[in-house]
């Protein structure tokens, strides 16, 4: 086995650090802070070793439950665009995270460390800024800059960043929550990089409306048409949709499916495994709701004890947080 992150990707994270990649479940407990201490770790050698030996580490079980129900994975993905990388550049770096937690949303899943939105509420703000750690990385190695967030269309940041970027940088995707157009793509275009906008879209309708607090499905609709009229400018532009699975919208998934056929947009998904009570595997109202046999990921849903209690406990502070009530989105 080979995942291609391991090699070229330098990943950004809200504890001021250089990491891999941000699906891995686990992250390593050093520091680093420079891209030879993560590219000569004791940590990367092991699971590069891992891999050689068709052994899945540990921090990769997101990957693993999806390819070992068919699915293609995150480091399917890497690896089917990593010839076209190394051909264009073979020390390439694909830059990824986050650059600051700026945001306008407070989504079920985050928290104060991601998103300055929920912080705000909460009177609990957190400031990342990864400036400085982005500017100590070879710019002119930076083949591909993956711009996640916090919300990358509301940061003066993140769009300070891509207007630094040098000819070198060939790739950019844009991970958004699809509250607004984000207009400033169209320069990179007319430059003739090639732009990915994947749309964060964790449910339809009222699903998504509490996934995605405060932002409306029909903002979110209006926004993949405004692409969509875009994408159709320029061929440089291509836009998929992403989901993350968790309790509260698994039983979601065939109807994004059916919106990402019906706009013709392809999806993609990974299964959430932080915070964990939102997980899946745990039996609660949600997972125990939903016939399981009809899910893809039958074989993941409800397969652990109980946690009714902490689940409720969790969409209580949710619901307390943002003024919501569960009920009047999601119907069981």
């Amino acid at each position: 086995m080979y995942c291609s992150r391991l090699d070229h990707n330098i990943r950004l994270s809200a504890s001021g650090t250089l990491q891999v990649c941000g699906h891995m479940s686990t992250q390593p407990t050093e520091h680093y802070v420079t891209v030879d201490q993560l590219k000569n770790s004791k940590w990367r050698s092991k699971l590069k070793q891992q891999f050689e030996n068709d052994i899945w580490p540990a921090e990769c079980i997101r990957c693993q439950e999806i390819e070992e129900i068919g699915g293609d994975s995150i480091r399917i993905h890497s690896n089917k665009i990593h010839d076209t990388y190394v051909n264009e550049n073979a020390d390439y770096i694909f830059v990824t995270g986050l650059l600051d937690n700026v945001c306008n949303a407070a989504c079920a899943t985050c928290s104060p460390r991601i998103s300055s939105l929920i912080g705000k509420l909460r009177n609990n703000i957190i400031t990342v800024n990864n400036e400085s750690l982005f500017n100590s990385i070879p710019i002119d190695q930076i083949l591909v800059f993956e711009v996640t967030g916090g919300e990358p269309s509301v940061s003066k940041l993140y769009q300070n960043s891509l207007s630094s970027l040098t000819s070198a940088t060939k790739y950019v995707r844009i991970n958004t929550n699809g509250k607004r157009f984000i207009s400033e793509i169209e320069r990179l275009l007319i430059n003739g990089v090639n732009v990915t906008i994947t749309l964060s879209i964790d449910g339809v309708g009222d699903i998504f409306e509490y996934m995605r607090w405060p932002i409306k499905w029909s903002e979110f609709e209006n926004t993949v048409l405004q692409y969509k009229k875009l994408a159709s400018q320029y061929d440089n532009l291509k836009l998929d949709f992403w989901m993350t699975v968790s309790s509260l919208n698994v039983a979601d998934i065939a109807n994004v499916e059916s919106y990402s056929s019906a706009v013709n947009i392809p999806m993609s998904y990974a299964v959430l495994h932080e915070p964990e009570c939102l997980s899946i595997k745990y039996k609660n109202r949600f997972t125990n709701a939903l016939r399981s046999a009809d899910s893809p990921l039958a074989d993941l849903i409800g397969v652990s004890d109980s946690n009714e209690d902490e689940i409720n406990a969790y969409i209580a502070t949710i619901d307390s947080t943002r003024n919501t009530d569960i009920q009047n989105f999601i119907k069981l």
